[in-house]
């Protein structure tokens, strides 16, 4: 288009000037150096020391979808929040809880008004009842359903610059990770930005794509703290990364208290037909090919099967329950108050890998008798002492021989669990989470 018809049709329009004025001038002399700290490569701009004469200045509102956006998103918000936790959705998982844990110890703090959850990739919101009563929520998808994913970090970023709250904590929020890999130097003079980490994950062909791999290189030196449920997770980005102590400094164990620990009681192994409780999501990851080996060579049990997932997966199970009558398919699960795992006689987990699974912390709550895959976190809790590990993620043999041994072994099952009891106890409770959170 020709350059002035452009400018009659567009450029007026949005406020764009042929040349800035003297005043202006001053203003982007005297800041640049303030502002080089923030972005070192100011200094390398020439032509905002030689040519300022050729800037073309624009005297405008920002355009697009997310400014359209900003001003319900504020109005939701409000000025007052202290801190902000920013979530990718709030359904039922392990991730979830911890940001209902993190955002509860804060409420303690400093009051329920204070802080406030931002839902920021999907509008998924499913567990909101987690939340405690008066929790302040905002969801990005609310003010437009449309938002992309750049306009999704914008939002993140100007949230955090208008409200300069006192603290960030980022668990699994993509746009808050972008945010912080985006803009993170400025970011970190405005607030603490803190971050949670749980395990990797992995996608169909087998390549790491979790936030640990992603993002987490580029934005630890903007972070103040990131949290890990687990130990081992912290060594393994200590060593793949090859970080500087100044850096590992900021790795923190924060150890997600236990649902349900004030009624830890431990149980004696069930009498008559042991009954096996499995549950979980119906995934590759939950390595439901050794959990159909299982059912099939451990024809003495009773097996009962909780959750859903992948269709594939689902349908799989469905034929073989159909075949068998010692599988039970019983449908998906909220609470572990539904599962009632008191009517059973074990608990089993056959995972692939894991963080520290929210599942595992509530059966040991409970004081069932857990047989489980040494995999990631879980060793942490399961080890010979607490429970039975098993190494092997493809025979079913060495994982129906604990489960016998559960079933026979009463005096062997309370030793175990008074084991487990009190490491719930010194590790796993809701003073230690708030404490280390606190520290």
């Amino acid at each position: 288009m020709n350059p002035l018809l452009h400018y009659l049709r567009y450029g007026r329009v949005e406020g764009r000037r042929l040349c800035i004025s003297r005043s202006i001038k001053d203003v982007i002399q005297r800041e640049l150096p303030a502002l080089a700290q923030i972005e070192p490569d100011l200094m390398a701009d020439n032509q905002l020391f030689e040519d300022l004469d050729t800037l073309t200045s624009v005297f405008s509102m920002p355009r697009g979808a997310a400014a359209a956006c900003w001003r319900r998103l504020w109005a939701q918000v409000g000025p007052k929040v202290e801190h902000l936790v920013f979530v990718p959705w709030l359904i039922r998982g392990g991730a979830d809880l911890a940001a209902v844990n993190v955002v509860r110890v804060l409420q303690q703090r400093v009051g329920v008004h204070s802080v406030a959850l931002i839902v920021t990739d999907y509008s998924d919101m499913s567990a909101a009842d987690w939340l405690p009563e008066g929790t302040r929520f905002v969801r990005l998808s609310d003010t437009n359903s449309a938002l992309s994913a750049g306009d999704r970090k914008t939002l993140v970023e100007k949230l955090i610059w208008t409200l300069r709250p006192k603290s960030v904590f980022n668990v699994n929020s993509r746009a808050c990770w972008e945010a912080t890999v985006h803009a993170g130097r400025a970011l970190a003079r405005m607030t603490t930005l803190n971050a949670l980490l749980f395990c990797r994950d992995y996608n169909a062909d087998g390549r790491a794509v979790g936030y640990s791999d992603t993002h987490f290189r580029g934005a630890i030196s903007h972070l103040h703290r990131v949290y890990f449920d687990t130990r081992y997770f912290i060594a393994e980005l200590v060593t793949q990364y090859g970080l500087p102590p100044v850096l590992e400094a900021k790795l923190h164990y924060l150890p997600q208290p236990s649902p349900g620990l004030s009624t830890l009681q431990p149980t004696s192994a069930t009498t008559g037909r042991p009954r096996i409780l499995w549950a979980g999501r119906f995934s590759a990851q939950k390595n439901t090919e050794l959990l159909v080996k299982i059912v099939k060579e451990g024809a003495e049990f009773d097996f009962d099967i909780w959750g859903s997932g992948q269709a594939d997966i689902e349908c799989q199970l469905h034929e073989l329950a159909a075949s068998r009558s010692n599988m039970h398919l019983c449908g998906t699960f909220s609470s572990l108050d539904e599962l009632h795992p008191e009517q059973y006689t074990a608990f089993l987990f056959t995972s692939r890998y894991e963080g520290m699974p929210t599942i595992i912390l509530s059966i040991a709550a409970a004081g069932l008798p857990i047989v489980a895959t040494a995999v990631g976190g879980v060793s942490e809790m399961i080890d010979d002492q607490t429970g039975w590990p098993i190494s092997d993620l493809d025979d079913p043999h060495p994982y129906l021989e604990a489960l016998r041994q559960i079933a026979q072994d009463s005096a062997l099952v309370d030793q175990k669990l008074e084991a487990m009891n009190r490491r719930m106890l010194t590790e796993r409770s809701a003073m230690a989470f708030e404490k280390k959170l606190s520290d």
